[in-house]
């Protein structure tokens, strides 16, 4: 019920299908949680989504536009700690990301992951 456009670079899909047990799974988790959060809090809001390779890893980029003036019903209760614990996952996958509003009051999520995991046994 999304509004969504995507934009994957064949690069970077060839990569993570090829290391789907690491980054893969957790590019797919950055991206389910962003946009589980974008359906609570901006449900009309349009959604882009990219991944792209950048030559050591993946560039994860989910943004959403501001919401239209539309009455949202409140939020469905949830543990609240979903960006908390996608830090930790992303950090123990050797990646990095942040997560801020934008300038006109959407929100952004981005993320890069290494093609080879690193810290993994």
């Amino acid at each position: 019920g999304l509004d969504v456009s995507c934009e994957i670079s064949p690069r970077a899909l060839e990569h993570v299908g090829n290391d789907p047990a690491s980054t893969g799974r957790t590019i797919y988790r950055i991206v389910q949680e962003a946009l589980t959060n974008v359906r609570k809090h901006a449900p009309q809001a349009h959604v882009r989504v990219e991944v792209h390779d950048v030559g050591d890893g993946v560039d994860v980029s989910i943004r959403n536009q501001p919401s239209p003036a539309v009455p949202v019903p409140a939020a469905p209760p949830g543990s609240g700690t979903g960006l908390a614990g996608l830090r930790e996952r992303v950090a123990l996958a050797g990646g990095r990301v942040d997560f801020q509003p934008t300038d006109d009051h959407g929100f952004r999520v981005h993320a890069w992951m290494p093609y080879a995991a690193q810290g993994q046994a």
